[in-house]
């Protein structure tokens, strides 16, 4: 849930820039409809991650979205504007409180993380196991393909500290970066 939840914000940035970018009418009623969508799973992925209330409701997304679309068909560049700043201002909570999660319960000491590296661990002395098992037979192809497997897992084995140090590392870079353009546009 917790990368469901990092899909959510990317969901939410790409709407955002699709604001940002929409020059004609077809194009503010996709990006509305995709700020709706993003919004909502935002919320709902939080609080199925959470057991808790997100910092954004369904009236407020219904009301930024609504506020998006009420620029129209004109795209007047200063209503647009005044729509991004709204969005950031309200989404922003939101965005801070899902980034927290996601770097607290995906950091590389969580428990997940020791999980991924114990199951890896297993898996490849399961491997091992079986290539001294096949080592008794003749066949060179089948112990091979296990000492390549054996490998792909060590690597995989030796890289999750740093995949999980990764994510919550970029979830912490997202709420920063969303808190300054909540700063900038505020000014």
């Amino acid at each position: 849930l917790r990368l469901n939840a990092l899909d959510a914000l990317s969901g939410y940035s790409s709407a955002l820039k699709k604001i940002v970018e929409a020059d004609v009418g077809s194009d503010i009623d996709s990006a509305s409809l995709e700020l709706n969508t993003s919004l909502v799973e935002l919320k709902d992925t939080y609080q199925k991650a959470s057991h808790q209330d997100s910092k954004i409701d369904n009236e407020t997304i219904g009301l930024l979205a609504t506020a998006v679309n009420a620029i129209g068909r004109a795209v007047v560049e200063e209503k647009k504007r005044s729509a991004i700043k709204e969005i950031i201002i309200k989404v922003d909570p939101a965005v801070q409180q899902t980034a927290i999660m996601i770097s607290k319960d995906l950091g590389s000491n969580t428990d997940l993380a020791k999980y991924a590296y114990e199951s890896l661990y297993n898996t490849r002395g399961s491997i091992q196991t079986a290539y001294n098992l096949e080592k008794k037979s003749n066949n060179f192809d089948s112990r091979y393909a296990l000492l390549v497997r054996a490998k792909e897992i060590n690597t995989a084995e030796n890289s999750v500290s740093g995949f999980f140090n990764a994510v919550s590392k970029g979830s912490e870079a997202i709420a920063k970066t969303h808190a300054a353009m909540r700063k900038a546009v505020e000014q």
